[in-house]
């Protein structure tokens, strides 16, 4: 996890953004739960935020009684139990940033990045932050193929073009021994293989 999140901020720092926030409420936003490789399995009622920034330390904002769903994520935890104590929280990990990413899209421009709701977003925005979306940090975190991924697409792809093959191969064979073939024995058959 640790070399994850600095690779998160190496990103952040090269994006020219003071800080990133993932922030998520009862799995509103999926996006924060991949990024940080959160079991999808885990139970999350309560709010929580991952504040990356450029330089210095990671901290994790978490529910006094919800710390397990993110103990993996290796920084600095800042425990609330009250609506005060998270304000007080974020206001403190937050307050010295001036540019802040988080899953917004200005004009809702890319739902897919819209996650973060308007309300803490605003809450944002009263600290003195300004909001960017982090569309293209998101981008390079999950849409850049490493060398694991592309070796499993190389195996994926040599598999399907077996499969094809075999199908061609098994219509060849059909209209040789003057068998009919229909478009579904031969999904069937690709499908098998």
């Amino acid at each position: 996890m640790q070399t994850l999140l600095d690779s998160l901020q190496q990103a952040v720092r090269e994006a020219g953004i003071d800080a990133w926030a993932l922030y998520d409420f009862r799995g509103s936003n999926p996006l924060a739960w991949k990024i940080l490789d959160i079991p999808a399995d885990a139970h999350c009622t309560r709010r929580w935020m991952v504040i990356i920034p450029a330089h210095g330390a990671i901290t994790k904002i978490v529910h006094r009684m919800e710390r397990i769903p993110l103990g993996d994520v290796h920084a600095a935890e800042v425990l609330y139990d009250t609506y005060q104590s998270w304000e007080a929280a974020v206001r403190h990990a937050l307050g010295n940033h001036s540019t802040v990413a988080m899953e917004y899209s200005p004009g809702n421009a890319i739902p897919v990045v819209s996650k973060v709701d308007a309300g803490t977003v605003e809450s944002i925005r009263a600290l003195g932050c300004t909001v960017v979306s982090s569309a293209d940090l998101l981008q390079v975190q999950t849409a850049v193929i490493d060398a694991d991924r592309l070796a499993g697409n190389a195996i994926t792809a040599g598999k399907l073009k077996d499969a094809v093959l075999s199908g061609f191969s098994y219509v060849r064979h059909q209209l040789l021994r003057h068998h009919r073939v229909t478009e579904y024995d031969v999904q069937q058959h690709i499908m098998a293989a």
